[in-house]
Parts: structure tokens; sequence; C-alpha cells
């Protein structure tokens, strides 16, 4: 994701690119550190938690307009489909399913569901200091972008759109 960061789009870059990639990678690889694990030391406990909806920005009529417009842009038509459902499973109380997958004493791989900030890693990284602690968006697009209740002091100049209220979900 952050190759783009140093990506100008110049064909000759990308050998550049790739070299550093594999560099990290290799590198990466050769500074892992390994532990043995038994059964006993492996769990995937769940977590199923309601997230209230955000209305979308046009509201439901818009959405559902967008849907039988047949020249709206497909990528609206489809963000309004999405919206649509999401409010509808929001609505009928469906709960999204978390899950953490804990590997021995060291791993723990976090997974929730939409879009993440780094802000939740740095939450759960301090829940579990003693921990490698990792974070892993799932499938799960209904809720679009869970986005912390400040996303702007980043300096982004406005909060990101999102179908999921901007209540923080306990631990």
């Amino acid at each position: 994701m952050a190759a783009g960061k140093y990506n100008d789009g110049a064909p000759a870059n990308r050998p550049i690119l790739a070299g550093r990639l594999a560099t990290g990678m290799s590198a990466a690889w050769n500074a892992t550190q390994r532990t043995p694990i038994t059964g006993s030391d492996v769990g995937w406990p769940r977590r199923r938690s309601k997230v209230s909806s955000e209305p979308a920005a046009g509201g439901r009529n818009s959405a559902g307009g967008l849907l039988d417009n047949a020249s709206a842009k497909p990528s609206d038509r489809v963000r309004a489909a999405a919206d649509l459902v999401w409010a509808r499973r929001t609505k009928a109380g469906q709960p999204i399913q978390m899950t953490c997958l804990r590997l021995g004493p060291n791993c723990v791989l976090t997974h929730m569901p939409g879009e993440l900030f780094v802000e939740y890693e740095l939450a759960a990284a301090a829940m579990k200091p003693q921990a490698t602690v990792c974070m892993a968006p799932t499938a799960t697009t209904g809720p679009a972008i869970s986005a912390p209740r400040s996303p702007t002091r980043r300096g982004a100049t406005k909060p990101p759109t999102s179908r999921a209220s901007r209540r923080r979900l306990k631990r």
C-alpha cells in the first residue's frame, strides 16, 4: 500500500521499487523469530457486535433513486445498493462478527469489518503491550470505512464517508 508514496509512475522506477520490496521482504523473513506453539496456544474467539447505521449522504430515497437511474454511473449505483443493504441489515439488528486469532502469547490478529484506521491497531497494541498485534479488515464491506471519532486529527480535511456510526466498539 505504501509503495504508491514512492511511485511516480515511471516505468524505469518499477525495477527499483520491486528491488526495495524484495529486500524488505527478505529482511523481514530473516528477522522473524519463530516460536513453537501447540494446539492449546491457538485460539480464535469471536464476538458479534451490533453496529448502528449512519444515514447515507442523500438518505434512503436518494440511494433508491440511484438504483433506478440507468444513466447513473455504475459505481454510484453499486454504492447506493450497498448503502440500502447496510441500512436494512442494521435496522434488522443483524450483528457483525469480529474475530481475534491468537497464536501463542506473542501474536494477535484481529479482524474487524470495513476499512480500518491505524488508531484501531494502536489501541489494540496498547491493550496487549506484550504481544505482536496486527489488524486486518474482513470481507464484510457493510460499514465501508470504520472511522474513529476523530480521523481528522491526522491532517484530513473531513471525516471519510462511512455507513457505520462512529460510536466506539467496546473491548
